[in-house]
């Protein structure tokens, strides 16, 4: 990101997996974790923790966010009751409709374009600079 300071924005979007029971749970977690600070640290530990996602039944899941929300110094019980309120279930679907409109399911797409299977920095910056005109980190995209 620092290569191209002012010219690309990185957008994280949620797009829980429909066939897994806990995913839709999963992103209402880490909604309210975003909404006391902690996005990233819930989102770290539901994918380094995903076994228990994938072995809990929807009842037992619960307690696991809870024991997440409280590693985080979150409240366990407001924590409860916003993935169980129809609030943060409405954010979450919006966020994963916005997603599934994308032109791409890839796991990374770059100005609505696939990115190559080959996902390392210098594809990446590769792409970035041919939508951004070839031009150099720091110069103007040409005008098209």
């Amino acid at each position: 990101m620092s290569t191209y300071p002012d010219k690309v924005r990185f957008v994280y979007k949620q797009f829980p997996l429909s066939f897994h029971q806990n995913a839709k749970s999963g992103s209402m977690v880490a909604l309210f974790a975003k909404e006391h600070g902690k996005y990233w640290e819930m989102h770290d530990l539901l994918f380094q923790n995903n076994q228990a996602m994938n072995k809990s039944t929807p009842d037992q899941i619960i307690d696991v966010y809870k024991g997440y929300a409280k590693q985080l110094g979150l409240d366990e019980a407001a924590l409860e009751t916003a993935v169980r309120a129809t609030r943060t279930r409405r954010r979450s679907t919006r966020t994963s409709r916005m997603a599934g409109r994308r032109p791409s399911r890839a796991p990374l797409s770059l100005h609505q374009r696939e990115a190559p299977s080959e996902t390392g920095l210098p594809s990446i910056k590769a792409m970035i600079d041919g939508i951004l005109g070839g031009a150099p980190a720091g110069a103007t995209p040409s005008s098209r």
